[in-house]
C-alpha cells in the first residue's frame, strides 16, 4: 500500500522566518502599548517603526529594499507625518542620482571597460603576491568612490576568480584552503566597502549628504567639500584593512604564470571598444561637472548632479556603436539595475523624517546625550562606534539612516556644528565587512564559498582596528585642522 508522507505545516525554516516577520510589527506595537511618561504617540510610532525596520534590516525575512518601503505604509495607516514629506525621499534628486550613476555603470559593464581596466592595472603590477593584494584593494576602494560598492565586487571578483582558477584555486574548498585565495577574495570584499571619499561611491553616502541638507545646511551640500574633508579619513580606515590583508599568511609569495594569465585574459577583451569609449567619456563629463558645480551654480543653480547624471544616462541609450549597435538598450538595461538600492536609500532617508518629525529623534537624543555631554572625544567615540556596530550586522545605508539624524539632532542641541562627526560617523560606518549581510562585497565572495568563519573573524579584528583609527584621526582633525571645528 502506497504510504504517503506528509512533510510538517511548518518546517524549520518556515517558522524561523515566521518568528523573523512577527518580530518587526510586535516591537512596533509594544513600543505603543508600553507607558512612556511624557512621550507622545505620533513619537512612540516612530520608535516603533525604527524598532520594526532594524528587526528587518537585520534578520531578513524580506529584501532589505522591501523594508524600505514600510515608512509609506505606516505613515498611510498610522498618519505618523504627513504623507507628501515621506513620499518626496523616495523621489529625491539623490535617488536620480543613483539611477543615472548605475546606468551609466551598466554601460561599463556590457562592453568590458570595468574588466579592461582591472586586468591593465594587473599587468603593469607583475606576479608579487602582496603587491597583487595591495592592487586588488587599491582598485577596488578607487573605484567603489565613484561606482556603487555592489558593481564594483560584481565587476572585479570574476576577474580575481579566473586568475586563481588559472593558478589551480577552482572551487570553494581550495578558497577555504588558500590563504592567498582568502586574501585576494578580502582585499576586494574590504576595498570595495570603503568607498566614502566621494559622494558617488554609494547610496550609504547620498544618505548622509541629504540628513545634511535637510537637517542642518538647508542649502546644497557640494561634492568637493565632501571630498577634502574624507579623504583624511579613507587613509586612516583604509591603510588597517590593508595592514591586516598583508600579514596574512600567504602560502606563496609570487603567482605562478601571473602575467601570462593577465596578458590571455586581456587579449579575450579585444581592441577597445567604441561602447567602452563613450562609457568612460559620459562618466567623466559626469563626474568633472559634479565636482566642479560650484563654478557654475549660480547660472545653473537647478543643474545638480543629479540631472547631470541622468542626462549621461539618457545619452547612452541614443548612441550607436558597434555595427549600428545601441550602446544601451532599456531590455538589457533594466534587470541590471539596483532597484533594491535605491528604495533602501530612500526609506532610510523617510525613516529619518519620520523619526525628526515625529519626536521620536528627542528620545533617542535623550538616551545618548550623556555620552556626547562627556565632551567631543566621547561623542565621537559613542557614535562611531554605534555606528560601526550597526554597519556589520545590517546594511551601511540603514545604519546610516539610523546613526546620522540622531547625531545631526544631538549635536544641534548642544549648540555644536555636527559636521566634523558626521564625517568621521560616516567613514566608522563604511568599515563594514564582517558578514554577507554587511555590504555588497563580503556579500559576493560569500556567494563564492569564502569561509565564513575566518572571513567574520579576520574582518572582526580589522574592523575594530579601523575604526578606532577613524576616531583617533578624527579626534586629531577636529582638534588641529580649523575646517573641522565643530
Amino acid at each position: 500500500m502506497l504510504q504517503i508522507t506528509r512533510k510538517p505545516r511548518f518546517s524549520g525554516y518556515n517558522l524561523k522566518r515566521i518568528i523573523n516577520i512577527l518580530l518587526g510589527p510586535l516591537l512596533f506595537f509594544a513600543i505603543l502599548i508600553y507607558p512612556l511618561q511624557g512621550v507622545s504617540y505620533h513619537a512612540k510610532e516612530g520608535l516603533g517603526l525604527l524598532l520594526w525596520m532594524i528587526a528587518w534590516w537585520i534578520m531578513r525575512p524580506v529584501h532589505a529594499g522591501v523594508t524600505a518601503l514600510l515608512p509609506i505604509s505606516i505613515t498611510a495607516i498610522f498618519q505618523i507625518v504627513p504623507m507628501e514629506t515621506v513620499l518626496y525621499k523616495y523621489a529625491s534628486p539623490i535617488v536620480i542620482l543613483l539611477l543615472g550613476a548605475n546606468i551609466l555603470t551598466v554601460s561599463w559593464q556590457k562592453w568590458g571597460l570595468d574588466k579592461r581596466i582591472a586586468l591593465l592595472v594587473l599587468l603593469k603590477v607583475g606576479s608579487d603576491v602582496k603587491k597583487q593584494i595591495i592592487v586588488w584593494f587599491a582598485l577596488a576602494a578607487v573605484l567603489s568612490s565613484i561606482i556603487p560598492n555592489t558593481i564594483v565586487a560584481t565587476a572585479l571578483i570574476p576577474i580575481a576568480v579566473a586568475t586563481l582558477s588559472a593558478v589551480g584555486i577552482k572551487n570553494s574548498e581550495d578558497y577555504r584552503k588558500s590563504e592567498y585565495a582568502t586574501g585576494v577574495l578580502l582585499a576586494l570584499a574590504w576595498g570595495s566597502s570603503i568607498g566614502f571619499v566621494t559622494p558617488l561611491g554609494g547610496a550609504m553616502n547620498l544618505v548622509v549628504i541629504q540628513f545634511v541638507e535637510d537637517m542642518f545646511l538647508h542649502h546644497e551640500f557640494m561634492f568637493i567639500t565632501w571630498i577634502v574633508n574624507m579623504l583624511p579619513l579613507f587613509f586612516a580606515v583604509s591603510i588597517p584593512l590593508l595592514l591586516v590583508i598583508l600579514n596574512f599568511p600567504y602560502e606563496f609569495k609570487q603567482i605562478p604564470n601571473g602575467n601570462v594569465i593577465f596578458r590571455n585574459e586581456y587579449k579575450l577583451l579585444g581592441k577597445i571598444k567604441t561602447g567602452e569609449k563613450w562609457g568612460a567619456v559620459l562618466f567623466a563629463i559626469a563626474v568633472i561637472l559634479s565636482f566642479l558645480r560650484p563654478l557654475y551654480v549660480s547660472i545653473l543653480p537647478e543643474l545638480h548632479p543629479a540631472y547631470i547624471f541622468l542626462t549621461a544616462a539618457i545619452i547612452t541609450f541614443l548612441i550607436n556603436v558597434e555595427g549600428n549597435q545601441r550602446m544601451l538598450t532599456w531590455k538589457y538595461t533594466q534587470p541590471k539595475l539596483m532597484w533594491g538600492m535605491y528604495y533602501l536609500f530612500a526609506g532610510g532617508t523617510a525613516l529619518g523624517e519620520i523619526l525628526s518629525k515625529s519626536g521620536g529623534a528627542d528620545i533617542l537624543v535623550e538616551l545618548i546625550m550623556p555620552l556626547a555631554n562627556k565632551g567631543v572625544l566621547g561623542a565621537i567615540m559613542a557614535f562611531a562606534v554605534l555606528a560601526g556596530v550597526l554597519s556589520n550586522i545590517m546594511t551601511i545605508t540603514g545604519s546610516m539612516s539610523i546613526v546620522i539624524p540622531l547625531l545631526i539632532s544631538t549635536l544641534t542641541q548642544l549648540g555644536l556644528n555636527p559636521l566634523p562627526l558626521v564625517y568621521i560617523v560616516s567613514a566608522a560606518g563604511n568599515v563594514s565587512i564582517m558578514l554577507p549581510s554587511s555590504s555588497g562585497g563580503p556579500a559576493i565572495v560569500a556567494g563564492y564559498g569564502i569561509d565564513l568563519a575566518k572571513m567574520a573573524r579576520r574582518g572582526a579584528k580589522a574592523a575594530t582596528i579601523a575604526i578606532i583609527s577613524a576616531i583617533a584621526v578624527g579626534y586629531l582633525l577636529v582638534s588641529y585642522w580649523p575646517s573641522y571645528l565643530p
